[in-house]
């Protein structure tokens, strides 16, 4: 989970993407993090944002057109401009090719619907590879049998998830969170509302509720 920040590592995005690749099948992807700004900064602070859109195009260019900002989908749960993630297969030459493509579907969907998906995700991505039932010698030649072993052993997740600050605070997307910190009320706060400080560094929940 690689934290990018403009001026220091925005231009290492593939880099970090292809260190991972070097070591599947025991890394499984790369979730990237735009900085955000939390605690006590000068009062002369200006932040600066990088935006999703712009992962997605730094990463496209990087990789010189091996992913492209047209793989990479919207989130199933939390608000649309929060996060986006791609799942890809890695051939034997090093080339990827991406898993499933994305569905137009205008009808609304209740939210637990949209946290279940994400959980199941979670759950098949982030476990442990299986290990390897068969020698290599006896995987079918078959060309689809072929496909579906690699990509159980040989999936990987590239994805990113913007983290809200005082600079960047959007209601809209407070409101469709659903990445929340329990209190001992019953009250869910948001992620980024519970984490949220001042230029001074006040927060507005932690520790308070």
């Amino acid at each position: 989970v690689p934290t990018v920040r403009r001026e220091v590592n925005f231009d290492q995005l593939w880099d970090l993407v292809s260190f991972g690749l070097s070591h599947q099948p025991h890394v499984r992807g790369v979730h990237f993090q735009p900085m955000s700004y939390f605690g006590r900064y000068p009062a002369t602070f200006t932040p600066d944002h990088l935006t999703l859109p712009e992962l997605m195009t730094g990463l496209e260019e990087q990789s010189k057109g091996m992913v492209r900002a047209t793989d990479f989908l919207p989130p199933g749960c939390e608000h649309a401009l929060c996060s986006f993630s791609g799942k890809f297969m890695t051939r034997e030459d090093g080339t990827l090719v991406r898993l499933g493509q994305a569905q137009c579907d205008c009808t609304p969907k209740p939210a637990e619907a949209g946290a279940l998906q994400s959980i199941g995700v979670t759950a098949r991505q982030w476990s442990g590879p299986e290990l390897q039932k068969e020698a290599p010698d006896m995987v079918p030649d078959n060309d689809l049998d072929h496909f579906l072993a690699r990509a159980r052993t040989h999936s990987f997740t590239i994805s990113a998830m913007a983290f809200q600050d005082a600079w960047s605070l959007n209601l809209e997307r407070l409101q469709g969170c659903c990445i929340h910190v329990a209190q001992p009320d019953g009250r869910l706060i948001p992620f980024c509302a519970y984490n949220l400080t001042s230029r001074h560094g006040q927060t507005l929940y932690r520790g308070q509720v």
